[in-house]
This record gives C-alpha cells, sequence and structure tokens, in this order.
C-alpha cells in the first residue's frame, strides 16, 4: 500500500501493535476522598466495617452521602496521576470510572486516559448509575447489606412516585401543590425508563 503524502511515518521495527484496553469497571480519575476529623460527612467514616467514603457530595440533596445518584464523575474527574500511568503502562487505554462510596456511588462516564484535562478525558457521559453493596455505618442505615438492597430498592419505589406525581401536576396543576424538587430522586428517572442501566 503506497502512504498518502501526509502520513507520519513511525518505524515500528522491533515493536508490537495491539488495541488498548478497556476497564469497564474502575474508579480512575476520581479523587480519593479525605477522611474529616471527628467523623463528619463525607469520610471519618472510611474504613470502619468495610465502608469507604464518597468521592464527593452533592450539595442540596434530600439523601445522606452515599446515597446520591445524581452524582457524576465527569464532574469529579481529575487527570493524571500514578493510578492513570500505571493503567496506561498496563496497555489500559480507557476505562469506564464510577464516583467511589457505599450504596449509590453515581453515574459513570467513559474515559481516555491519556487526557491532559477533564474535558479532554471524556468520551461520553453519563453512561450508567452505579450502586455499590456497602453500608454506611457509622449506625446510619443502611447499615447491613439487607439494609442497602432495602434502601436501593425504596429509592427506585420513591422515583416512581415522584415521576407520577410530577405527572399529574404537569397535566393539571389547578388546586394542587407542586411537587417539591428532589434531583436524587430525578437522577433515577432515565433507569426507570430503561434509558439508562444500573450496574450493580
Amino acid at each position: 500500500v503506497s502512504a498518502p503524502p501526509d502520513a507520519r511515518v513511525i518505524d515500528g521495527t522491533g515493536l508490537t501493535v495491539y488495541p488498548g484496553i478497556i476497564d469497564a469497571n474502575t474508579n480512575l480519575g476520581i479523587p480519593r476522598p479525605t477522611p474529616t476529623p471527628g467523623g463528619g460527612p463525607g469520610g471519618g467514616f472510611a474504613g470502619l466495617f468495610g465502608q469507604t467514603a464518597p468521592s464527593a457530595v452533592s450539595p442540596n440533596s434530600t439523601q445522606p452521602p452515599g446515597l446520591q445518584p445524581e452524582l457524576m464523575a465527569s464532574d469529579i474527574i481529575r487527570p493524571g496521576g500514578a493510578e492513570i500511568e500505571a493503567a496506561r503502562n498496563a496497555g489500559i487505554t480507557a476505562a469506564q470510572t464510577a464516583p467511589r462510596g457505599n450504596v449509590f456511588l453515581g453515574q459513570s462516564a467513559v474515559i481516555n486516559l491519556s487526557g491532559d484535562s477533564p474535558q479532554a478525558m471524556i468520551v461520553r457521559s453519563p453512561v450508567a448509575v452505579y450502586v455499590g453493596l456497602t453500608p454506611l455505618g457509622q449506625g446510619q442505615y443502611p447499615g447491613s447489606l439487607m439494609g442497602v438492597l432495602t434502601s436501593v430498592r425504596q429509592m427506585l419505589l420513591d422515583a416512581r412516585r415522584y415521576k407520577e406525581a410530577n405527572e399529574i401536576y404537569e397535566r393539571s396543576p389547578r388546586g394542587l401543590k407542586r411537587p417539591e424538587q428532589d434531583k436524587s430522586l430525578a437522577a433515577l428517572l432515565p433507569v426507570l425508563a430503561r434509558q439508562m442501566p444500573i450496574v450493580m
């Protein structure tokens, strides 16, 4: 084959070319939480009974940290770092990354590991809602695996009721109180509509 005149020529003598590996379940590029002294919100409980602190906390959420599906990996992703470099050295060139946390981790993004800014890294966002099976701990509900499964089920049921209440109000608002907005439940509506997968 004759190469086009503007082609970049790379001498591949002695080299092997192979496709980049895609890690489909990771938190590469997501900053690790820093525990707060005294066990305040967003930290302190990391490491107790296997719990992990969330990567970030969604302000004005109706749910406690660890139960906030509205968190988006694309909002908190950071380029570079030892973990990304180690993954690249192992042949991983892209990844689906999700926030760190407990139950509703947040919404994942597919990223390219070679970007030098969050905007250059993001290939697609959001991709899926991620659910972990780690109890919140510190005496908070859900504090057990059964509680985690129950809380996931309850939030999905609450999201369906939230959708129905908003539809009723939009059809005929007269005489009805406007439903309170809830971004945690609103984030689950694409899951209920089967427009976004949920990964456990």
